[in-house]
């Protein structure tokens, strides 16, 4: 039965992780946040591919079906889930209108739910746009060992725990992502040079917007 547990246990993580990691990518590139060149879209399409197979054998191993094991909400801990403990944060409403301009960004935001716990809050500005998000599924030590990252550095935002991140195939289009732990998930600022020149950095840009965020959500727990 032990073995039978850890098959169920590793086919519902690597499955989840594969169709979060899908789903992300999937849905930037269809909003136009991401530019993937055609070769890197096929490679990585087939690593997927491999990857999903993988895990289904994993599941087949451990006499379970894929469509049964990506929820296995039914066993109890005692604490209660991230997603109740951050219920309250709104992403749209972790800066004030001040902040947001002196970042030079527009005052009203766009909420994007793209995936059930990682709803967001999209805001249009020069010299980068700005994805806030909170995830209530991942915190930095999970996200560093997910396969999206073309670079992952390891940092601090003050004093938290925290990644400066730039996805895969993201790297053409000038992206970064700027995570830190809040409670049992973690906040994402998202951002993005949406033109020339060449000289913003977006990790750095990133970090400044975390920095005031970061005053205003839970600490991690």
């Amino acid at each position: 039965m032990a073995d039978v547990a850890a098959g169920f246990t590793g086919a519902s993580a690597a499955l989840g992780v594969i169709r979060e990691e899908n789903a992300w990518i999937q849905q930037r590139i269809s909003a136009g946040q991401l530019t993937v060149e055609p070769q890197a879209a096929d490679s990585a399409a087939a690593v997927y591919e491999r990857e999903a197979s993988e895990a289904d054998q994993l599941a087949d191993s451990a006499g379970c079906s894929p469509d049964g094991i990506a929820d296995d909400s039914s066993e109890t801990t005692g604490a209660k889930p991230s997603g109740e403990v951050l219920a309250g944060v709104d992403p749209c409403d972790l800066l004030s209108d001040e902040e947001l301009k002196s970042f030079g960004l527009e005052t009203r935001g766009e909420s994007r739910s793209e995936l059930p716990w990682a709803p967001g809050c999209y805001y249009a500005g020069e010299p980068v746009t700005v994805r806030l998000e909170k995830n209530t599924r991942q915190t930095v030590a999970s996200s560093e060992k997910r396969s999206v990252w073309a670079k992952f550095d390891r940092t601090q935002v003050n004093g938290r725990a925290a990644a400066s991140a730039v996805p895969n195939g993201a790297t053409e289009a000038r992206a970064c992502v700027l995570m830190f732990d809040a409670e049992q998930g973690l906040i994402q600022v998202q951002t993005q040079e949406i033109r020339l020149p060449e000289d913003v950095d977006e990790c750095a840009k990133a970090l400044e917007i975390a920095e005031k965020v970061e005053p205003n959500v839970p600490e991690p727990a």
